[in-house]
Protein backbone atom coordinates (compact mmCIF):
# COMPACT_ATOMS: atom_id res chain seq x y z
CA UNK A 1 0.00 0.00 0.00
CA UNK A 2 1.27 3.34 -0.80
CA UNK A 3 1.99 5.57 2.05
CA UNK A 4 -0.37 8.36 1.39
CA UNK A 5 -3.21 5.99 1.64
CA UNK A 6 -2.23 4.45 5.16
CA UNK A 7 -4.51 4.95 7.99
CA UNK A 8 -6.90 6.61 5.20
CA UNK A 9 -10.25 4.81 5.77
CA UNK A 10 -10.80 6.75 9.20
CA UNK A 11 -11.06 9.53 7.17
CA UNK A 12 -13.28 8.15 5.02
CA UNK A 13 -15.49 7.14 8.00
CA UNK A 14 -15.17 10.77 9.56
CA UNK A 15 -16.58 11.99 5.86
CA UNK A 16 -19.54 9.96 5.87
CA UNK A 17 -20.38 10.32 9.31
CA UNK A 18 -20.10 13.97 8.90
CA UNK A 19 -22.43 14.28 5.93
CA UNK A 20 -25.23 12.41 7.85
CA UNK A 21 -24.87 15.09 10.51
CA UNK A 22 -25.82 17.52 7.52
CA UNK A 23 -28.60 15.19 6.30
CA UNK A 24 -26.78 14.09 3.19
CA UNK A 25 -26.53 10.62 1.26
CA UNK A 26 -23.38 8.91 0.39
CA UNK A 27 -22.61 6.76 -2.71
CA UNK A 28 -19.26 5.02 -2.24
CA UNK A 29 -17.61 4.10 -5.37
CA UNK A 30 -14.42 1.90 -6.10
CA UNK A 31 -12.19 4.83 -8.33
CA UNK A 32 -9.18 2.91 -8.26
CA UNK A 33 -9.59 -0.71 -8.52
CA UNK A 34 -5.70 -3.02 -8.24
CA UNK A 35 -4.08 -3.21 -10.97
CA UNK A 36 -6.59 -0.10 -12.39
CA UNK A 37 -9.58 -0.66 -14.18
CA UNK A 38 -9.02 1.88 -17.16
CA UNK A 39 -5.14 2.74 -16.96
CA UNK A 40 -6.10 6.15 -16.38
CA UNK A 41 -4.46 8.58 -13.66
CA UNK A 42 -7.55 8.92 -11.71
CA UNK A 43 -7.73 4.96 -11.17
CA UNK A 44 -4.27 5.50 -9.52
CA UNK A 45 -1.68 4.60 -12.28
CA UNK A 46 0.81 6.25 -13.94
CA UNK A 47 1.55 3.82 -16.84
CA UNK A 48 -1.77 3.85 -18.73
CA UNK A 49 -2.10 0.22 -18.55
CA UNK A 50 -5.89 -1.23 -17.54
CA UNK A 51 -4.30 -4.55 -15.17
CA UNK A 52 -7.14 -5.67 -13.60
CA UNK A 53 -9.82 -7.88 -15.17
CA UNK A 54 -7.20 -10.49 -17.20
CA UNK A 55 -5.19 -10.67 -13.58
CA UNK A 56 -6.44 -13.47 -11.32
CA UNK A 57 -4.66 -12.06 -8.25
CA UNK A 58 -5.85 -8.04 -9.14
CA UNK A 59 -9.21 -9.26 -9.43
CA UNK A 60 -9.49 -10.95 -6.25
CA UNK A 61 -7.63 -7.97 -4.78
CA UNK A 62 -10.38 -6.06 -5.79
CA UNK A 63 -13.07 -8.16 -4.45
CA UNK A 64 -11.21 -8.32 -1.07
CA UNK A 65 -11.82 -4.48 -1.43
CA UNK A 66 -15.63 -4.76 -2.23
CA UNK A 67 -15.98 -7.73 0.32
CA UNK A 68 -14.40 -4.80 2.61
CA UNK A 69 -16.42 -1.87 1.92
CA UNK A 70 -19.49 -3.74 2.42
CA UNK A 71 -18.75 -5.02 5.55
CA UNK A 72 -18.53 -2.11 6.90
CA UNK A 73 -21.10 0.26 5.13
CA UNK A 74 -24.39 -2.40 4.81
CA UNK A 75 -25.82 -1.29 7.79
CA UNK A 76 -24.78 2.78 7.73
CA UNK A 77 -28.13 4.83 7.57
CA UNK A 78 -26.63 7.44 5.08
CA UNK A 79 -24.61 5.26 2.59
CA UNK A 80 -27.36 4.84 -0.23
CA UNK A 81 -25.06 2.49 -1.98
CA UNK A 82 -21.98 0.82 -2.97
CA UNK A 83 -20.58 1.10 -6.63
CA UNK A 84 -18.28 -1.65 -7.81
CA UNK A 85 -15.90 0.43 -10.26
CA UNK A 86 -15.49 3.42 -11.39
CA UNK A 87 -15.28 4.19 -15.47
CA UNK A 88 -14.03 0.67 -16.33
CA UNK A 89 -13.14 0.00 -19.91
CA UNK A 90 -15.73 -1.65 -21.55
CA UNK A 91 -14.01 -4.70 -22.14
CA UNK A 92 -15.97 -7.84 -23.30
CA UNK A 93 -16.24 -9.61 -20.03
CA UNK A 94 -17.48 -6.44 -18.03
CA UNK A 95 -20.85 -8.18 -17.41
CA UNK A 96 -19.61 -10.99 -16.04
CA UNK A 97 -17.42 -9.24 -13.92
CA UNK A 98 -20.08 -7.38 -12.46
CA UNK A 99 -22.06 -10.68 -12.23
CA UNK A 100 -19.36 -12.54 -10.07
CA UNK A 101 -19.10 -9.30 -7.66
CA UNK A 102 -22.22 -8.81 -7.41
CA UNK A 103 -23.25 -12.28 -6.22
CA UNK A 104 -20.22 -12.65 -3.68
CA UNK A 105 -21.00 -9.20 -1.96
CA UNK A 106 -25.00 -10.19 -1.87
CA UNK A 107 -23.29 -13.51 0.69
CA UNK A 108 -21.43 -11.20 2.88
CA UNK A 109 -24.13 -10.44 5.16
CA UNK A 110 -28.18 -10.63 5.34
CA UNK A 111 -28.50 -6.55 4.77
CA UNK A 112 -26.40 -7.41 1.50
CA UNK A 113 -29.30 -9.45 -0.15
CA UNK A 114 -31.61 -6.21 -1.09
CA UNK A 115 -28.46 -3.22 -0.59
CA UNK A 116 -28.32 -1.05 -3.47
CA UNK A 117 -25.21 -1.86 -6.01
CA UNK A 118 -24.06 0.50 -8.24
CA UNK A 119 -22.62 -0.50 -11.93
CA UNK A 120 -20.30 1.93 -14.09
CA UNK A 121 -21.84 1.18 -18.35
CA UNK A 122 -18.36 1.51 -19.49
CA UNK A 123 -19.71 4.16 -21.75
CA UNK A 124 -21.99 1.97 -23.31
CA UNK A 125 -25.29 2.56 -21.65
CA UNK A 126 -27.29 0.26 -24.04
CA UNK A 127 -25.20 -2.87 -23.34
CA UNK A 128 -26.25 -2.48 -19.47
CA UNK A 129 -29.37 -1.09 -19.43
CA UNK A 130 -29.71 -4.27 -21.12
CA UNK A 131 -27.60 -5.84 -18.44
CA UNK A 132 -29.85 -4.41 -15.70
CA UNK A 133 -32.97 -5.14 -17.27
CA UNK A 134 -32.14 -9.02 -16.91
CA UNK A 135 -31.67 -8.93 -13.03
CA UNK A 136 -34.63 -8.49 -10.22
CA UNK A 137 -31.80 -7.11 -7.39
CA UNK A 138 -30.98 -3.96 -6.78
CA UNK A 139 -28.77 -2.96 -9.52
CA UNK A 140 -28.49 0.52 -10.70
CA UNK A 141 -26.65 1.36 -13.98
CA UNK A 142 -24.38 4.49 -13.55
CA UNK A 143 -24.16 7.06 -16.95
CA UNK A 144 -21.16 9.72 -17.03
CA UNK A 145 -22.01 12.28 -19.19
CA UNK A 146 -19.47 14.39 -20.67
CA UNK A 147 -19.25 16.84 -24.08
CA UNK A 148 -15.78 18.70 -23.65
CA UNK A 149 -13.58 15.08 -23.60
CA UNK A 150 -13.87 11.67 -25.17
CA UNK A 151 -15.65 11.17 -28.25
CA UNK A 152 -14.56 13.71 -30.93
CA UNK A 153 -17.77 13.62 -32.76
CA UNK A 154 -19.22 15.37 -29.37
CA UNK A 155 -16.89 17.94 -28.69
CA UNK A 156 -17.68 19.24 -32.71
CA UNK A 157 -21.39 19.42 -32.50
CA UNK A 158 -22.42 22.66 -32.04
CA UNK A 159 -23.91 23.93 -28.53
CA UNK A 160 -27.57 24.25 -30.08
CA UNK A 161 -27.56 20.90 -31.87
CA UNK A 162 -27.08 20.00 -28.18
CA UNK A 163 -29.45 21.44 -26.84
CA UNK A 164 -31.88 20.70 -29.29
CA UNK A 165 -31.11 16.83 -28.75
CA UNK A 166 -31.54 17.38 -25.40
CA UNK A 167 -35.33 18.46 -25.29
CA UNK A 168 -37.42 15.99 -23.18
CA UNK A 169 -39.10 13.42 -25.12
CA UNK A 170 -38.00 15.38 -28.55
CA UNK A 171 -34.30 15.32 -29.16
CA UNK A 172 -31.93 12.26 -30.34
CA UNK A 173 -30.12 12.67 -27.06
CA UNK A 174 -33.25 12.64 -24.85
CA UNK A 175 -34.99 9.89 -26.76
CA UNK A 176 -31.22 7.50 -26.09
CA UNK A 177 -31.86 8.11 -22.17
CA UNK A 178 -35.44 7.43 -22.37
CA UNK A 179 -35.29 4.14 -23.84
CA UNK A 180 -32.45 2.79 -21.69
CA UNK A 181 -34.08 4.01 -18.63
CA UNK A 182 -37.16 2.13 -19.88
CA UNK A 183 -35.38 -1.22 -20.41
CA UNK A 184 -33.46 -1.05 -17.21
CA UNK A 185 -36.67 -0.12 -15.13
CA UNK A 186 -35.70 3.85 -14.57
CA UNK A 187 -32.97 2.23 -12.43
CA UNK A 188 -30.29 4.19 -14.12
CA UNK A 189 -28.09 7.55 -12.94
CA UNK A 190 -26.63 9.77 -14.31
CA UNK A 191 -23.89 10.54 -11.90
CA UNK A 192 -20.74 12.67 -13.48
CA UNK A 193 -22.17 15.55 -16.16
CA UNK A 194 -20.78 18.77 -16.56
CA UNK A 195 -21.55 22.09 -18.45
CA UNK A 196 -18.54 22.39 -20.19
CA UNK A 197 -18.78 22.78 -23.56
CA UNK A 198 -15.32 22.87 -26.12
CA UNK A 199 -14.11 26.13 -28.21
CA UNK A 200 -15.92 24.18 -31.42
CA UNK A 201 -18.56 23.51 -29.79
CA UNK A 202 -18.96 27.28 -29.10
CA UNK A 203 -17.58 28.37 -32.55
CA UNK A 204 -20.12 30.71 -33.89
CA UNK A 205 -21.65 31.67 -30.82
CA UNK A 206 -22.58 35.00 -29.98
CA UNK A 207 -23.52 34.41 -26.50
CA UNK A 208 -21.01 31.82 -25.11
CA UNK A 209 -21.94 32.26 -21.81
CA UNK A 210 -25.90 32.04 -22.61
CA UNK A 211 -25.12 29.01 -24.82
CA UNK A 212 -23.49 27.08 -21.50
CA UNK A 213 -26.60 28.00 -19.62
CA UNK A 214 -28.68 26.50 -21.76
CA UNK A 215 -26.60 23.46 -22.34
CA UNK A 216 -26.93 22.98 -18.69
CA UNK A 217 -30.65 23.44 -18.38
CA UNK A 218 -30.96 21.16 -21.54
CA UNK A 219 -29.31 18.49 -19.74
CA UNK A 220 -30.76 18.87 -16.02
CA UNK A 221 -34.20 18.60 -17.69
CA UNK A 222 -33.69 15.91 -19.25
CA UNK A 223 -31.71 13.82 -16.67
CA UNK A 224 -34.35 14.73 -14.16
CA UNK A 225 -37.37 13.52 -16.99
CA UNK A 226 -35.66 10.25 -17.32
CA UNK A 227 -33.17 8.94 -14.62
CA UNK A 228 -33.66 7.99 -11.23
CA UNK A 229 -31.52 10.78 -10.20
CA UNK A 230 -28.27 13.03 -11.04
CA UNK A 231 -25.33 14.37 -9.93
CA UNK A 232 -23.63 17.14 -11.18
CA UNK A 233 -19.90 16.80 -11.10
CA UNK A 234 -17.30 19.52 -10.27
CA UNK A 235 -14.01 19.77 -7.63
CA UNK A 236 -14.67 23.84 -7.23
CA UNK A 237 -16.73 26.74 -6.52
CA UNK A 238 -16.26 28.05 -9.69
CA UNK A 239 -19.69 27.05 -11.21
CA UNK A 240 -21.33 30.27 -12.62
CA UNK A 241 -23.12 29.14 -14.96
CA UNK A 242 -24.26 25.77 -12.95
CA UNK A 243 -25.64 28.42 -9.76
CA UNK A 244 -26.72 31.09 -12.14
CA UNK A 245 -29.19 28.72 -14.19
CA UNK A 246 -30.20 27.11 -10.58
CA UNK A 247 -31.13 29.90 -9.03
CA UNK A 248 -33.53 31.05 -11.70
CA UNK A 249 -34.92 27.67 -11.79
CA UNK A 250 -35.33 27.30 -8.21
CA UNK A 251 -36.79 30.39 -7.76
CA UNK A 252 -39.92 29.18 -10.01
CA UNK A 253 -40.18 25.87 -7.75
CA UNK A 254 -42.73 25.26 -4.70
CA UNK A 255 -40.52 24.29 -1.22
CA UNK A 256 -40.74 20.52 -1.73
CA UNK A 257 -39.13 20.65 -5.38
CA UNK A 258 -36.42 22.93 -4.32
CA UNK A 259 -35.41 20.63 -1.94
CA UNK A 260 -35.42 17.61 -4.10
CA UNK A 261 -33.36 19.89 -6.67
CA UNK A 262 -30.29 21.22 -4.69
CA UNK A 263 -30.29 18.05 -2.43
CA UNK A 264 -29.06 16.10 -5.95
CA UNK A 265 -26.26 18.47 -6.24
CA UNK A 266 -23.24 15.99 -5.41
CA UNK A 267 -20.88 19.56 -5.21
CA UNK A 268 -21.45 20.79 -1.77
CA UNK A 269 -19.70 23.93 -3.08
CA UNK A 270 -22.37 24.62 -5.73
CA UNK A 271 -25.09 23.33 -3.29
CA UNK A 272 -23.64 25.65 -0.34
CA UNK A 273 -24.16 29.32 -2.81
CA UNK A 274 -28.05 27.90 -2.98
CA UNK A 275 -29.01 27.16 0.35
CA UNK A 276 -30.74 30.85 0.82
CA UNK A 277 -33.37 29.62 -1.16
CA UNK A 278 -34.13 26.58 0.56
CA UNK A 279 -37.08 26.34 3.76
CA UNK A 280 -35.33 24.80 6.85
CA UNK A 281 -37.40 21.74 6.32
CA UNK A 282 -35.42 20.37 3.69
CA UNK A 283 -33.53 16.50 5.16
CA UNK A 284 -32.21 13.69 4.15
CA UNK A 285 -35.70 12.13 2.97
CA UNK A 286 -35.56 14.78 -0.11
CA UNK A 287 -32.47 13.36 -0.67
CA UNK A 288 -32.29 9.90 -1.18
CA UNK A 289 -33.13 8.24 -5.22
CA UNK A 290 -36.13 7.00 -5.41
CA UNK A 291 -35.00 3.47 -7.27
CA UNK A 292 -34.83 -0.18 -6.88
Amino acid sequence: MAAAYVNSWARVVRAINWAEKYGLGILVDLHGAPGSQNGQGHSGTSDGIQNLFDDPTNVQLTMNVLTYLVQQLVKVNNVVGIQILNEPNNVDGLPAFYSNAITKLRQVAPEAASFPFYIHDGFDLGRFADYISTRNDFVVVDHHSYFVFGDANDQKRPAQDLVTSLQPAKGSLSEQLLGAAAEGRRNMVVDEWSCALSEAALQGSTDPVGARQKFCTGQMESYTNATAGWSFWSKSNTSYHLISMLTNRLQDRDMRQRCQLVFQISSWQIASNLMFLLPSSCDQAHFRNHVG
